[in-house]
């Protein structure tokens, strides 16, 4: 079954998103003034992802013959740091504090179900998040360039990350 319409959904998720879904913005301590009613989001203001997931069909109330359906996944990244996760265009869930797994997550384009989006909420340590991305950056840079390795020269790299893999078990270990 094919409930595939990215323009279409895309347009749905981001028109909740800034109307409702996401938290508002508190523009008093750039404009200078009292205490103001938070403002809605603005579209300029987001960061917007689509890609293909699947998804249990009663989730997105499709009858199917199949349990898993590829629908259109959306996550939009307000201006107040809250995120928020849809599906053929319905809302899943919200997360307050995206932490570094809610992005990691994003990159890989799996998001969790919503059952398990509680793991998504709360931030990581300002070390921890900065440790876990430059270590994941890195590391996805040097899988990228290990697909263009003869199989002798991946097996070097793989022995050189057990290394550091060991000199870190220890230091956890101290």
């Amino acid at each position: 079954m094919n409930i595939r319409h990215p323009a279409r959904n895309l347009s749905l998720a981001l028109a909740s998103a800034l109307a409702t879904d996401l938290e508002g913005v508190d523009d008093s301590l750039s404009a200078g003034e009292g205490a103001s009613a938070p403002r809605r989001p603005q579209e300029d203001e987001c960061n917007v992802v689509l890609f293909g997931q699947f998804w249990p069909a009663a989730l997105l109330g499709v009858q199917a013959q199949v349990r898993m359906v590829e629908a259109d996944t959306v996550v939009v990244c307000g201006p107040a740091g809250d995120a928020c996760v849809y599906a053929a265009g319905r809302l899943l869930y919200r997360v307050a504090h995206p932490n570094r797994r809610f992005f990691l997550d994003l990159s890989a384009q799996a998001m969790a179900q919503p059952a398990a989006q509680a793991a998504y909420d709360g931030r990581d340590t300002p070390d921890l998040e900065a440790v876990d991305y430059e270590l994941e950056g890195a590391l996805a840079r040097l899988c990228g360039a290990a697909q263009h390795l003869a199989s002798e020269e991946a097996l070097s790299a793989a022995r050189v990350l057990r290394e550091y893999v060991q000199r870190f078990e220890a230091l956890a270990a101290a």
